[in-house]
């Protein structure tokens, strides 16, 4: 039942990233959600090349009546979460300080200053880490990214070498039979303080 769960909100994950599918070039498309006790308290993407990635989206958009959840939420994320300072500080590190006691990736990302750095990060602070729920569709999802990646970053055998490391579980394929249930959007939020502004669906499993 648990793996059905992670599936499930990974599913939620891929549908936010690919509304980022037109503007965040040459970046991946990513999606996060905030899951305390099966419902959803955040969700966010990565809009836009340079700008906030789909961790700090999906944080921010916690509600400031449920910000104390998220210290007992799982967060759920399509990509690795990032290890390194770019045009934004690392995701890893923002998810330590959050004291997220688990995290459900999809899939590593292969950039080189990536490579199951942001992964190990999470290990070495506590935190549970899950990586290859719907693997095949996460990575299918940023296969040209991959494809550049590869041609200047990792090669086929430290690639192998990243997931014999990192442990990674067999494959999961979506489940026809697990449906994700949306109602309305919730109303905006506010926007202040660097929140972000906008709106987050109210999913279960159903």
């Amino acid at each position: 039942m648990e793996r059905n769960l992670h599936e499930f909100f990974m599913q939620r994950c891929l549908q936010l990233a690919r509304l980022g599918e037109s503007n965040v070039a040459p970046n991946p498309v990513v999606g996060a959600v905030l899951v305390h006790e099966g419902q959803i308290i955040g969700e966010g993407y990565h809009h836009y090349w340079g700008g906030p990635h789909a961790e700090v989206n999906c944080i921010n958009s916690v509600p400031p009546e449920l910000q104390e959840l998220i210290p007992r939420s799982v967060l759920y994320v399509s990509l690795e979460p990032c290890a390194h300072h770019g045009k934004t500080p690392p995701c890893a590190d923002l998810v330590v300080s959050q004291n997220i006691p688990e995290v459900v990736i999809g899939c590593v990302d292969l950039f080189s200053k990536v490579a199951g750095k942001g992964i190990e990060k999470l290990r070495q602070a506590g935190i549970a880490v899950t990586v290859g729920v719907l693997e095949d569709e996460c990575r299918h999802l940023n296969r040209r990214f991959f494809t550049s990646t590869n041609s200047n970053g990792l090669r086929g055998p430290q690639m192998g070498a990243v997931g014999r490391r990192l442990h990674r579980p067999r494959h999961a394929r979506a489940r026809p039979d697990l449906k994700l249930v949306c109602g309305p959007p919730r109303a905006p939020l506010e926007n202040g303080g660097g929140r972000h502004h906008g709106r987050h669906a109210n999913c279960f499993a159903g």
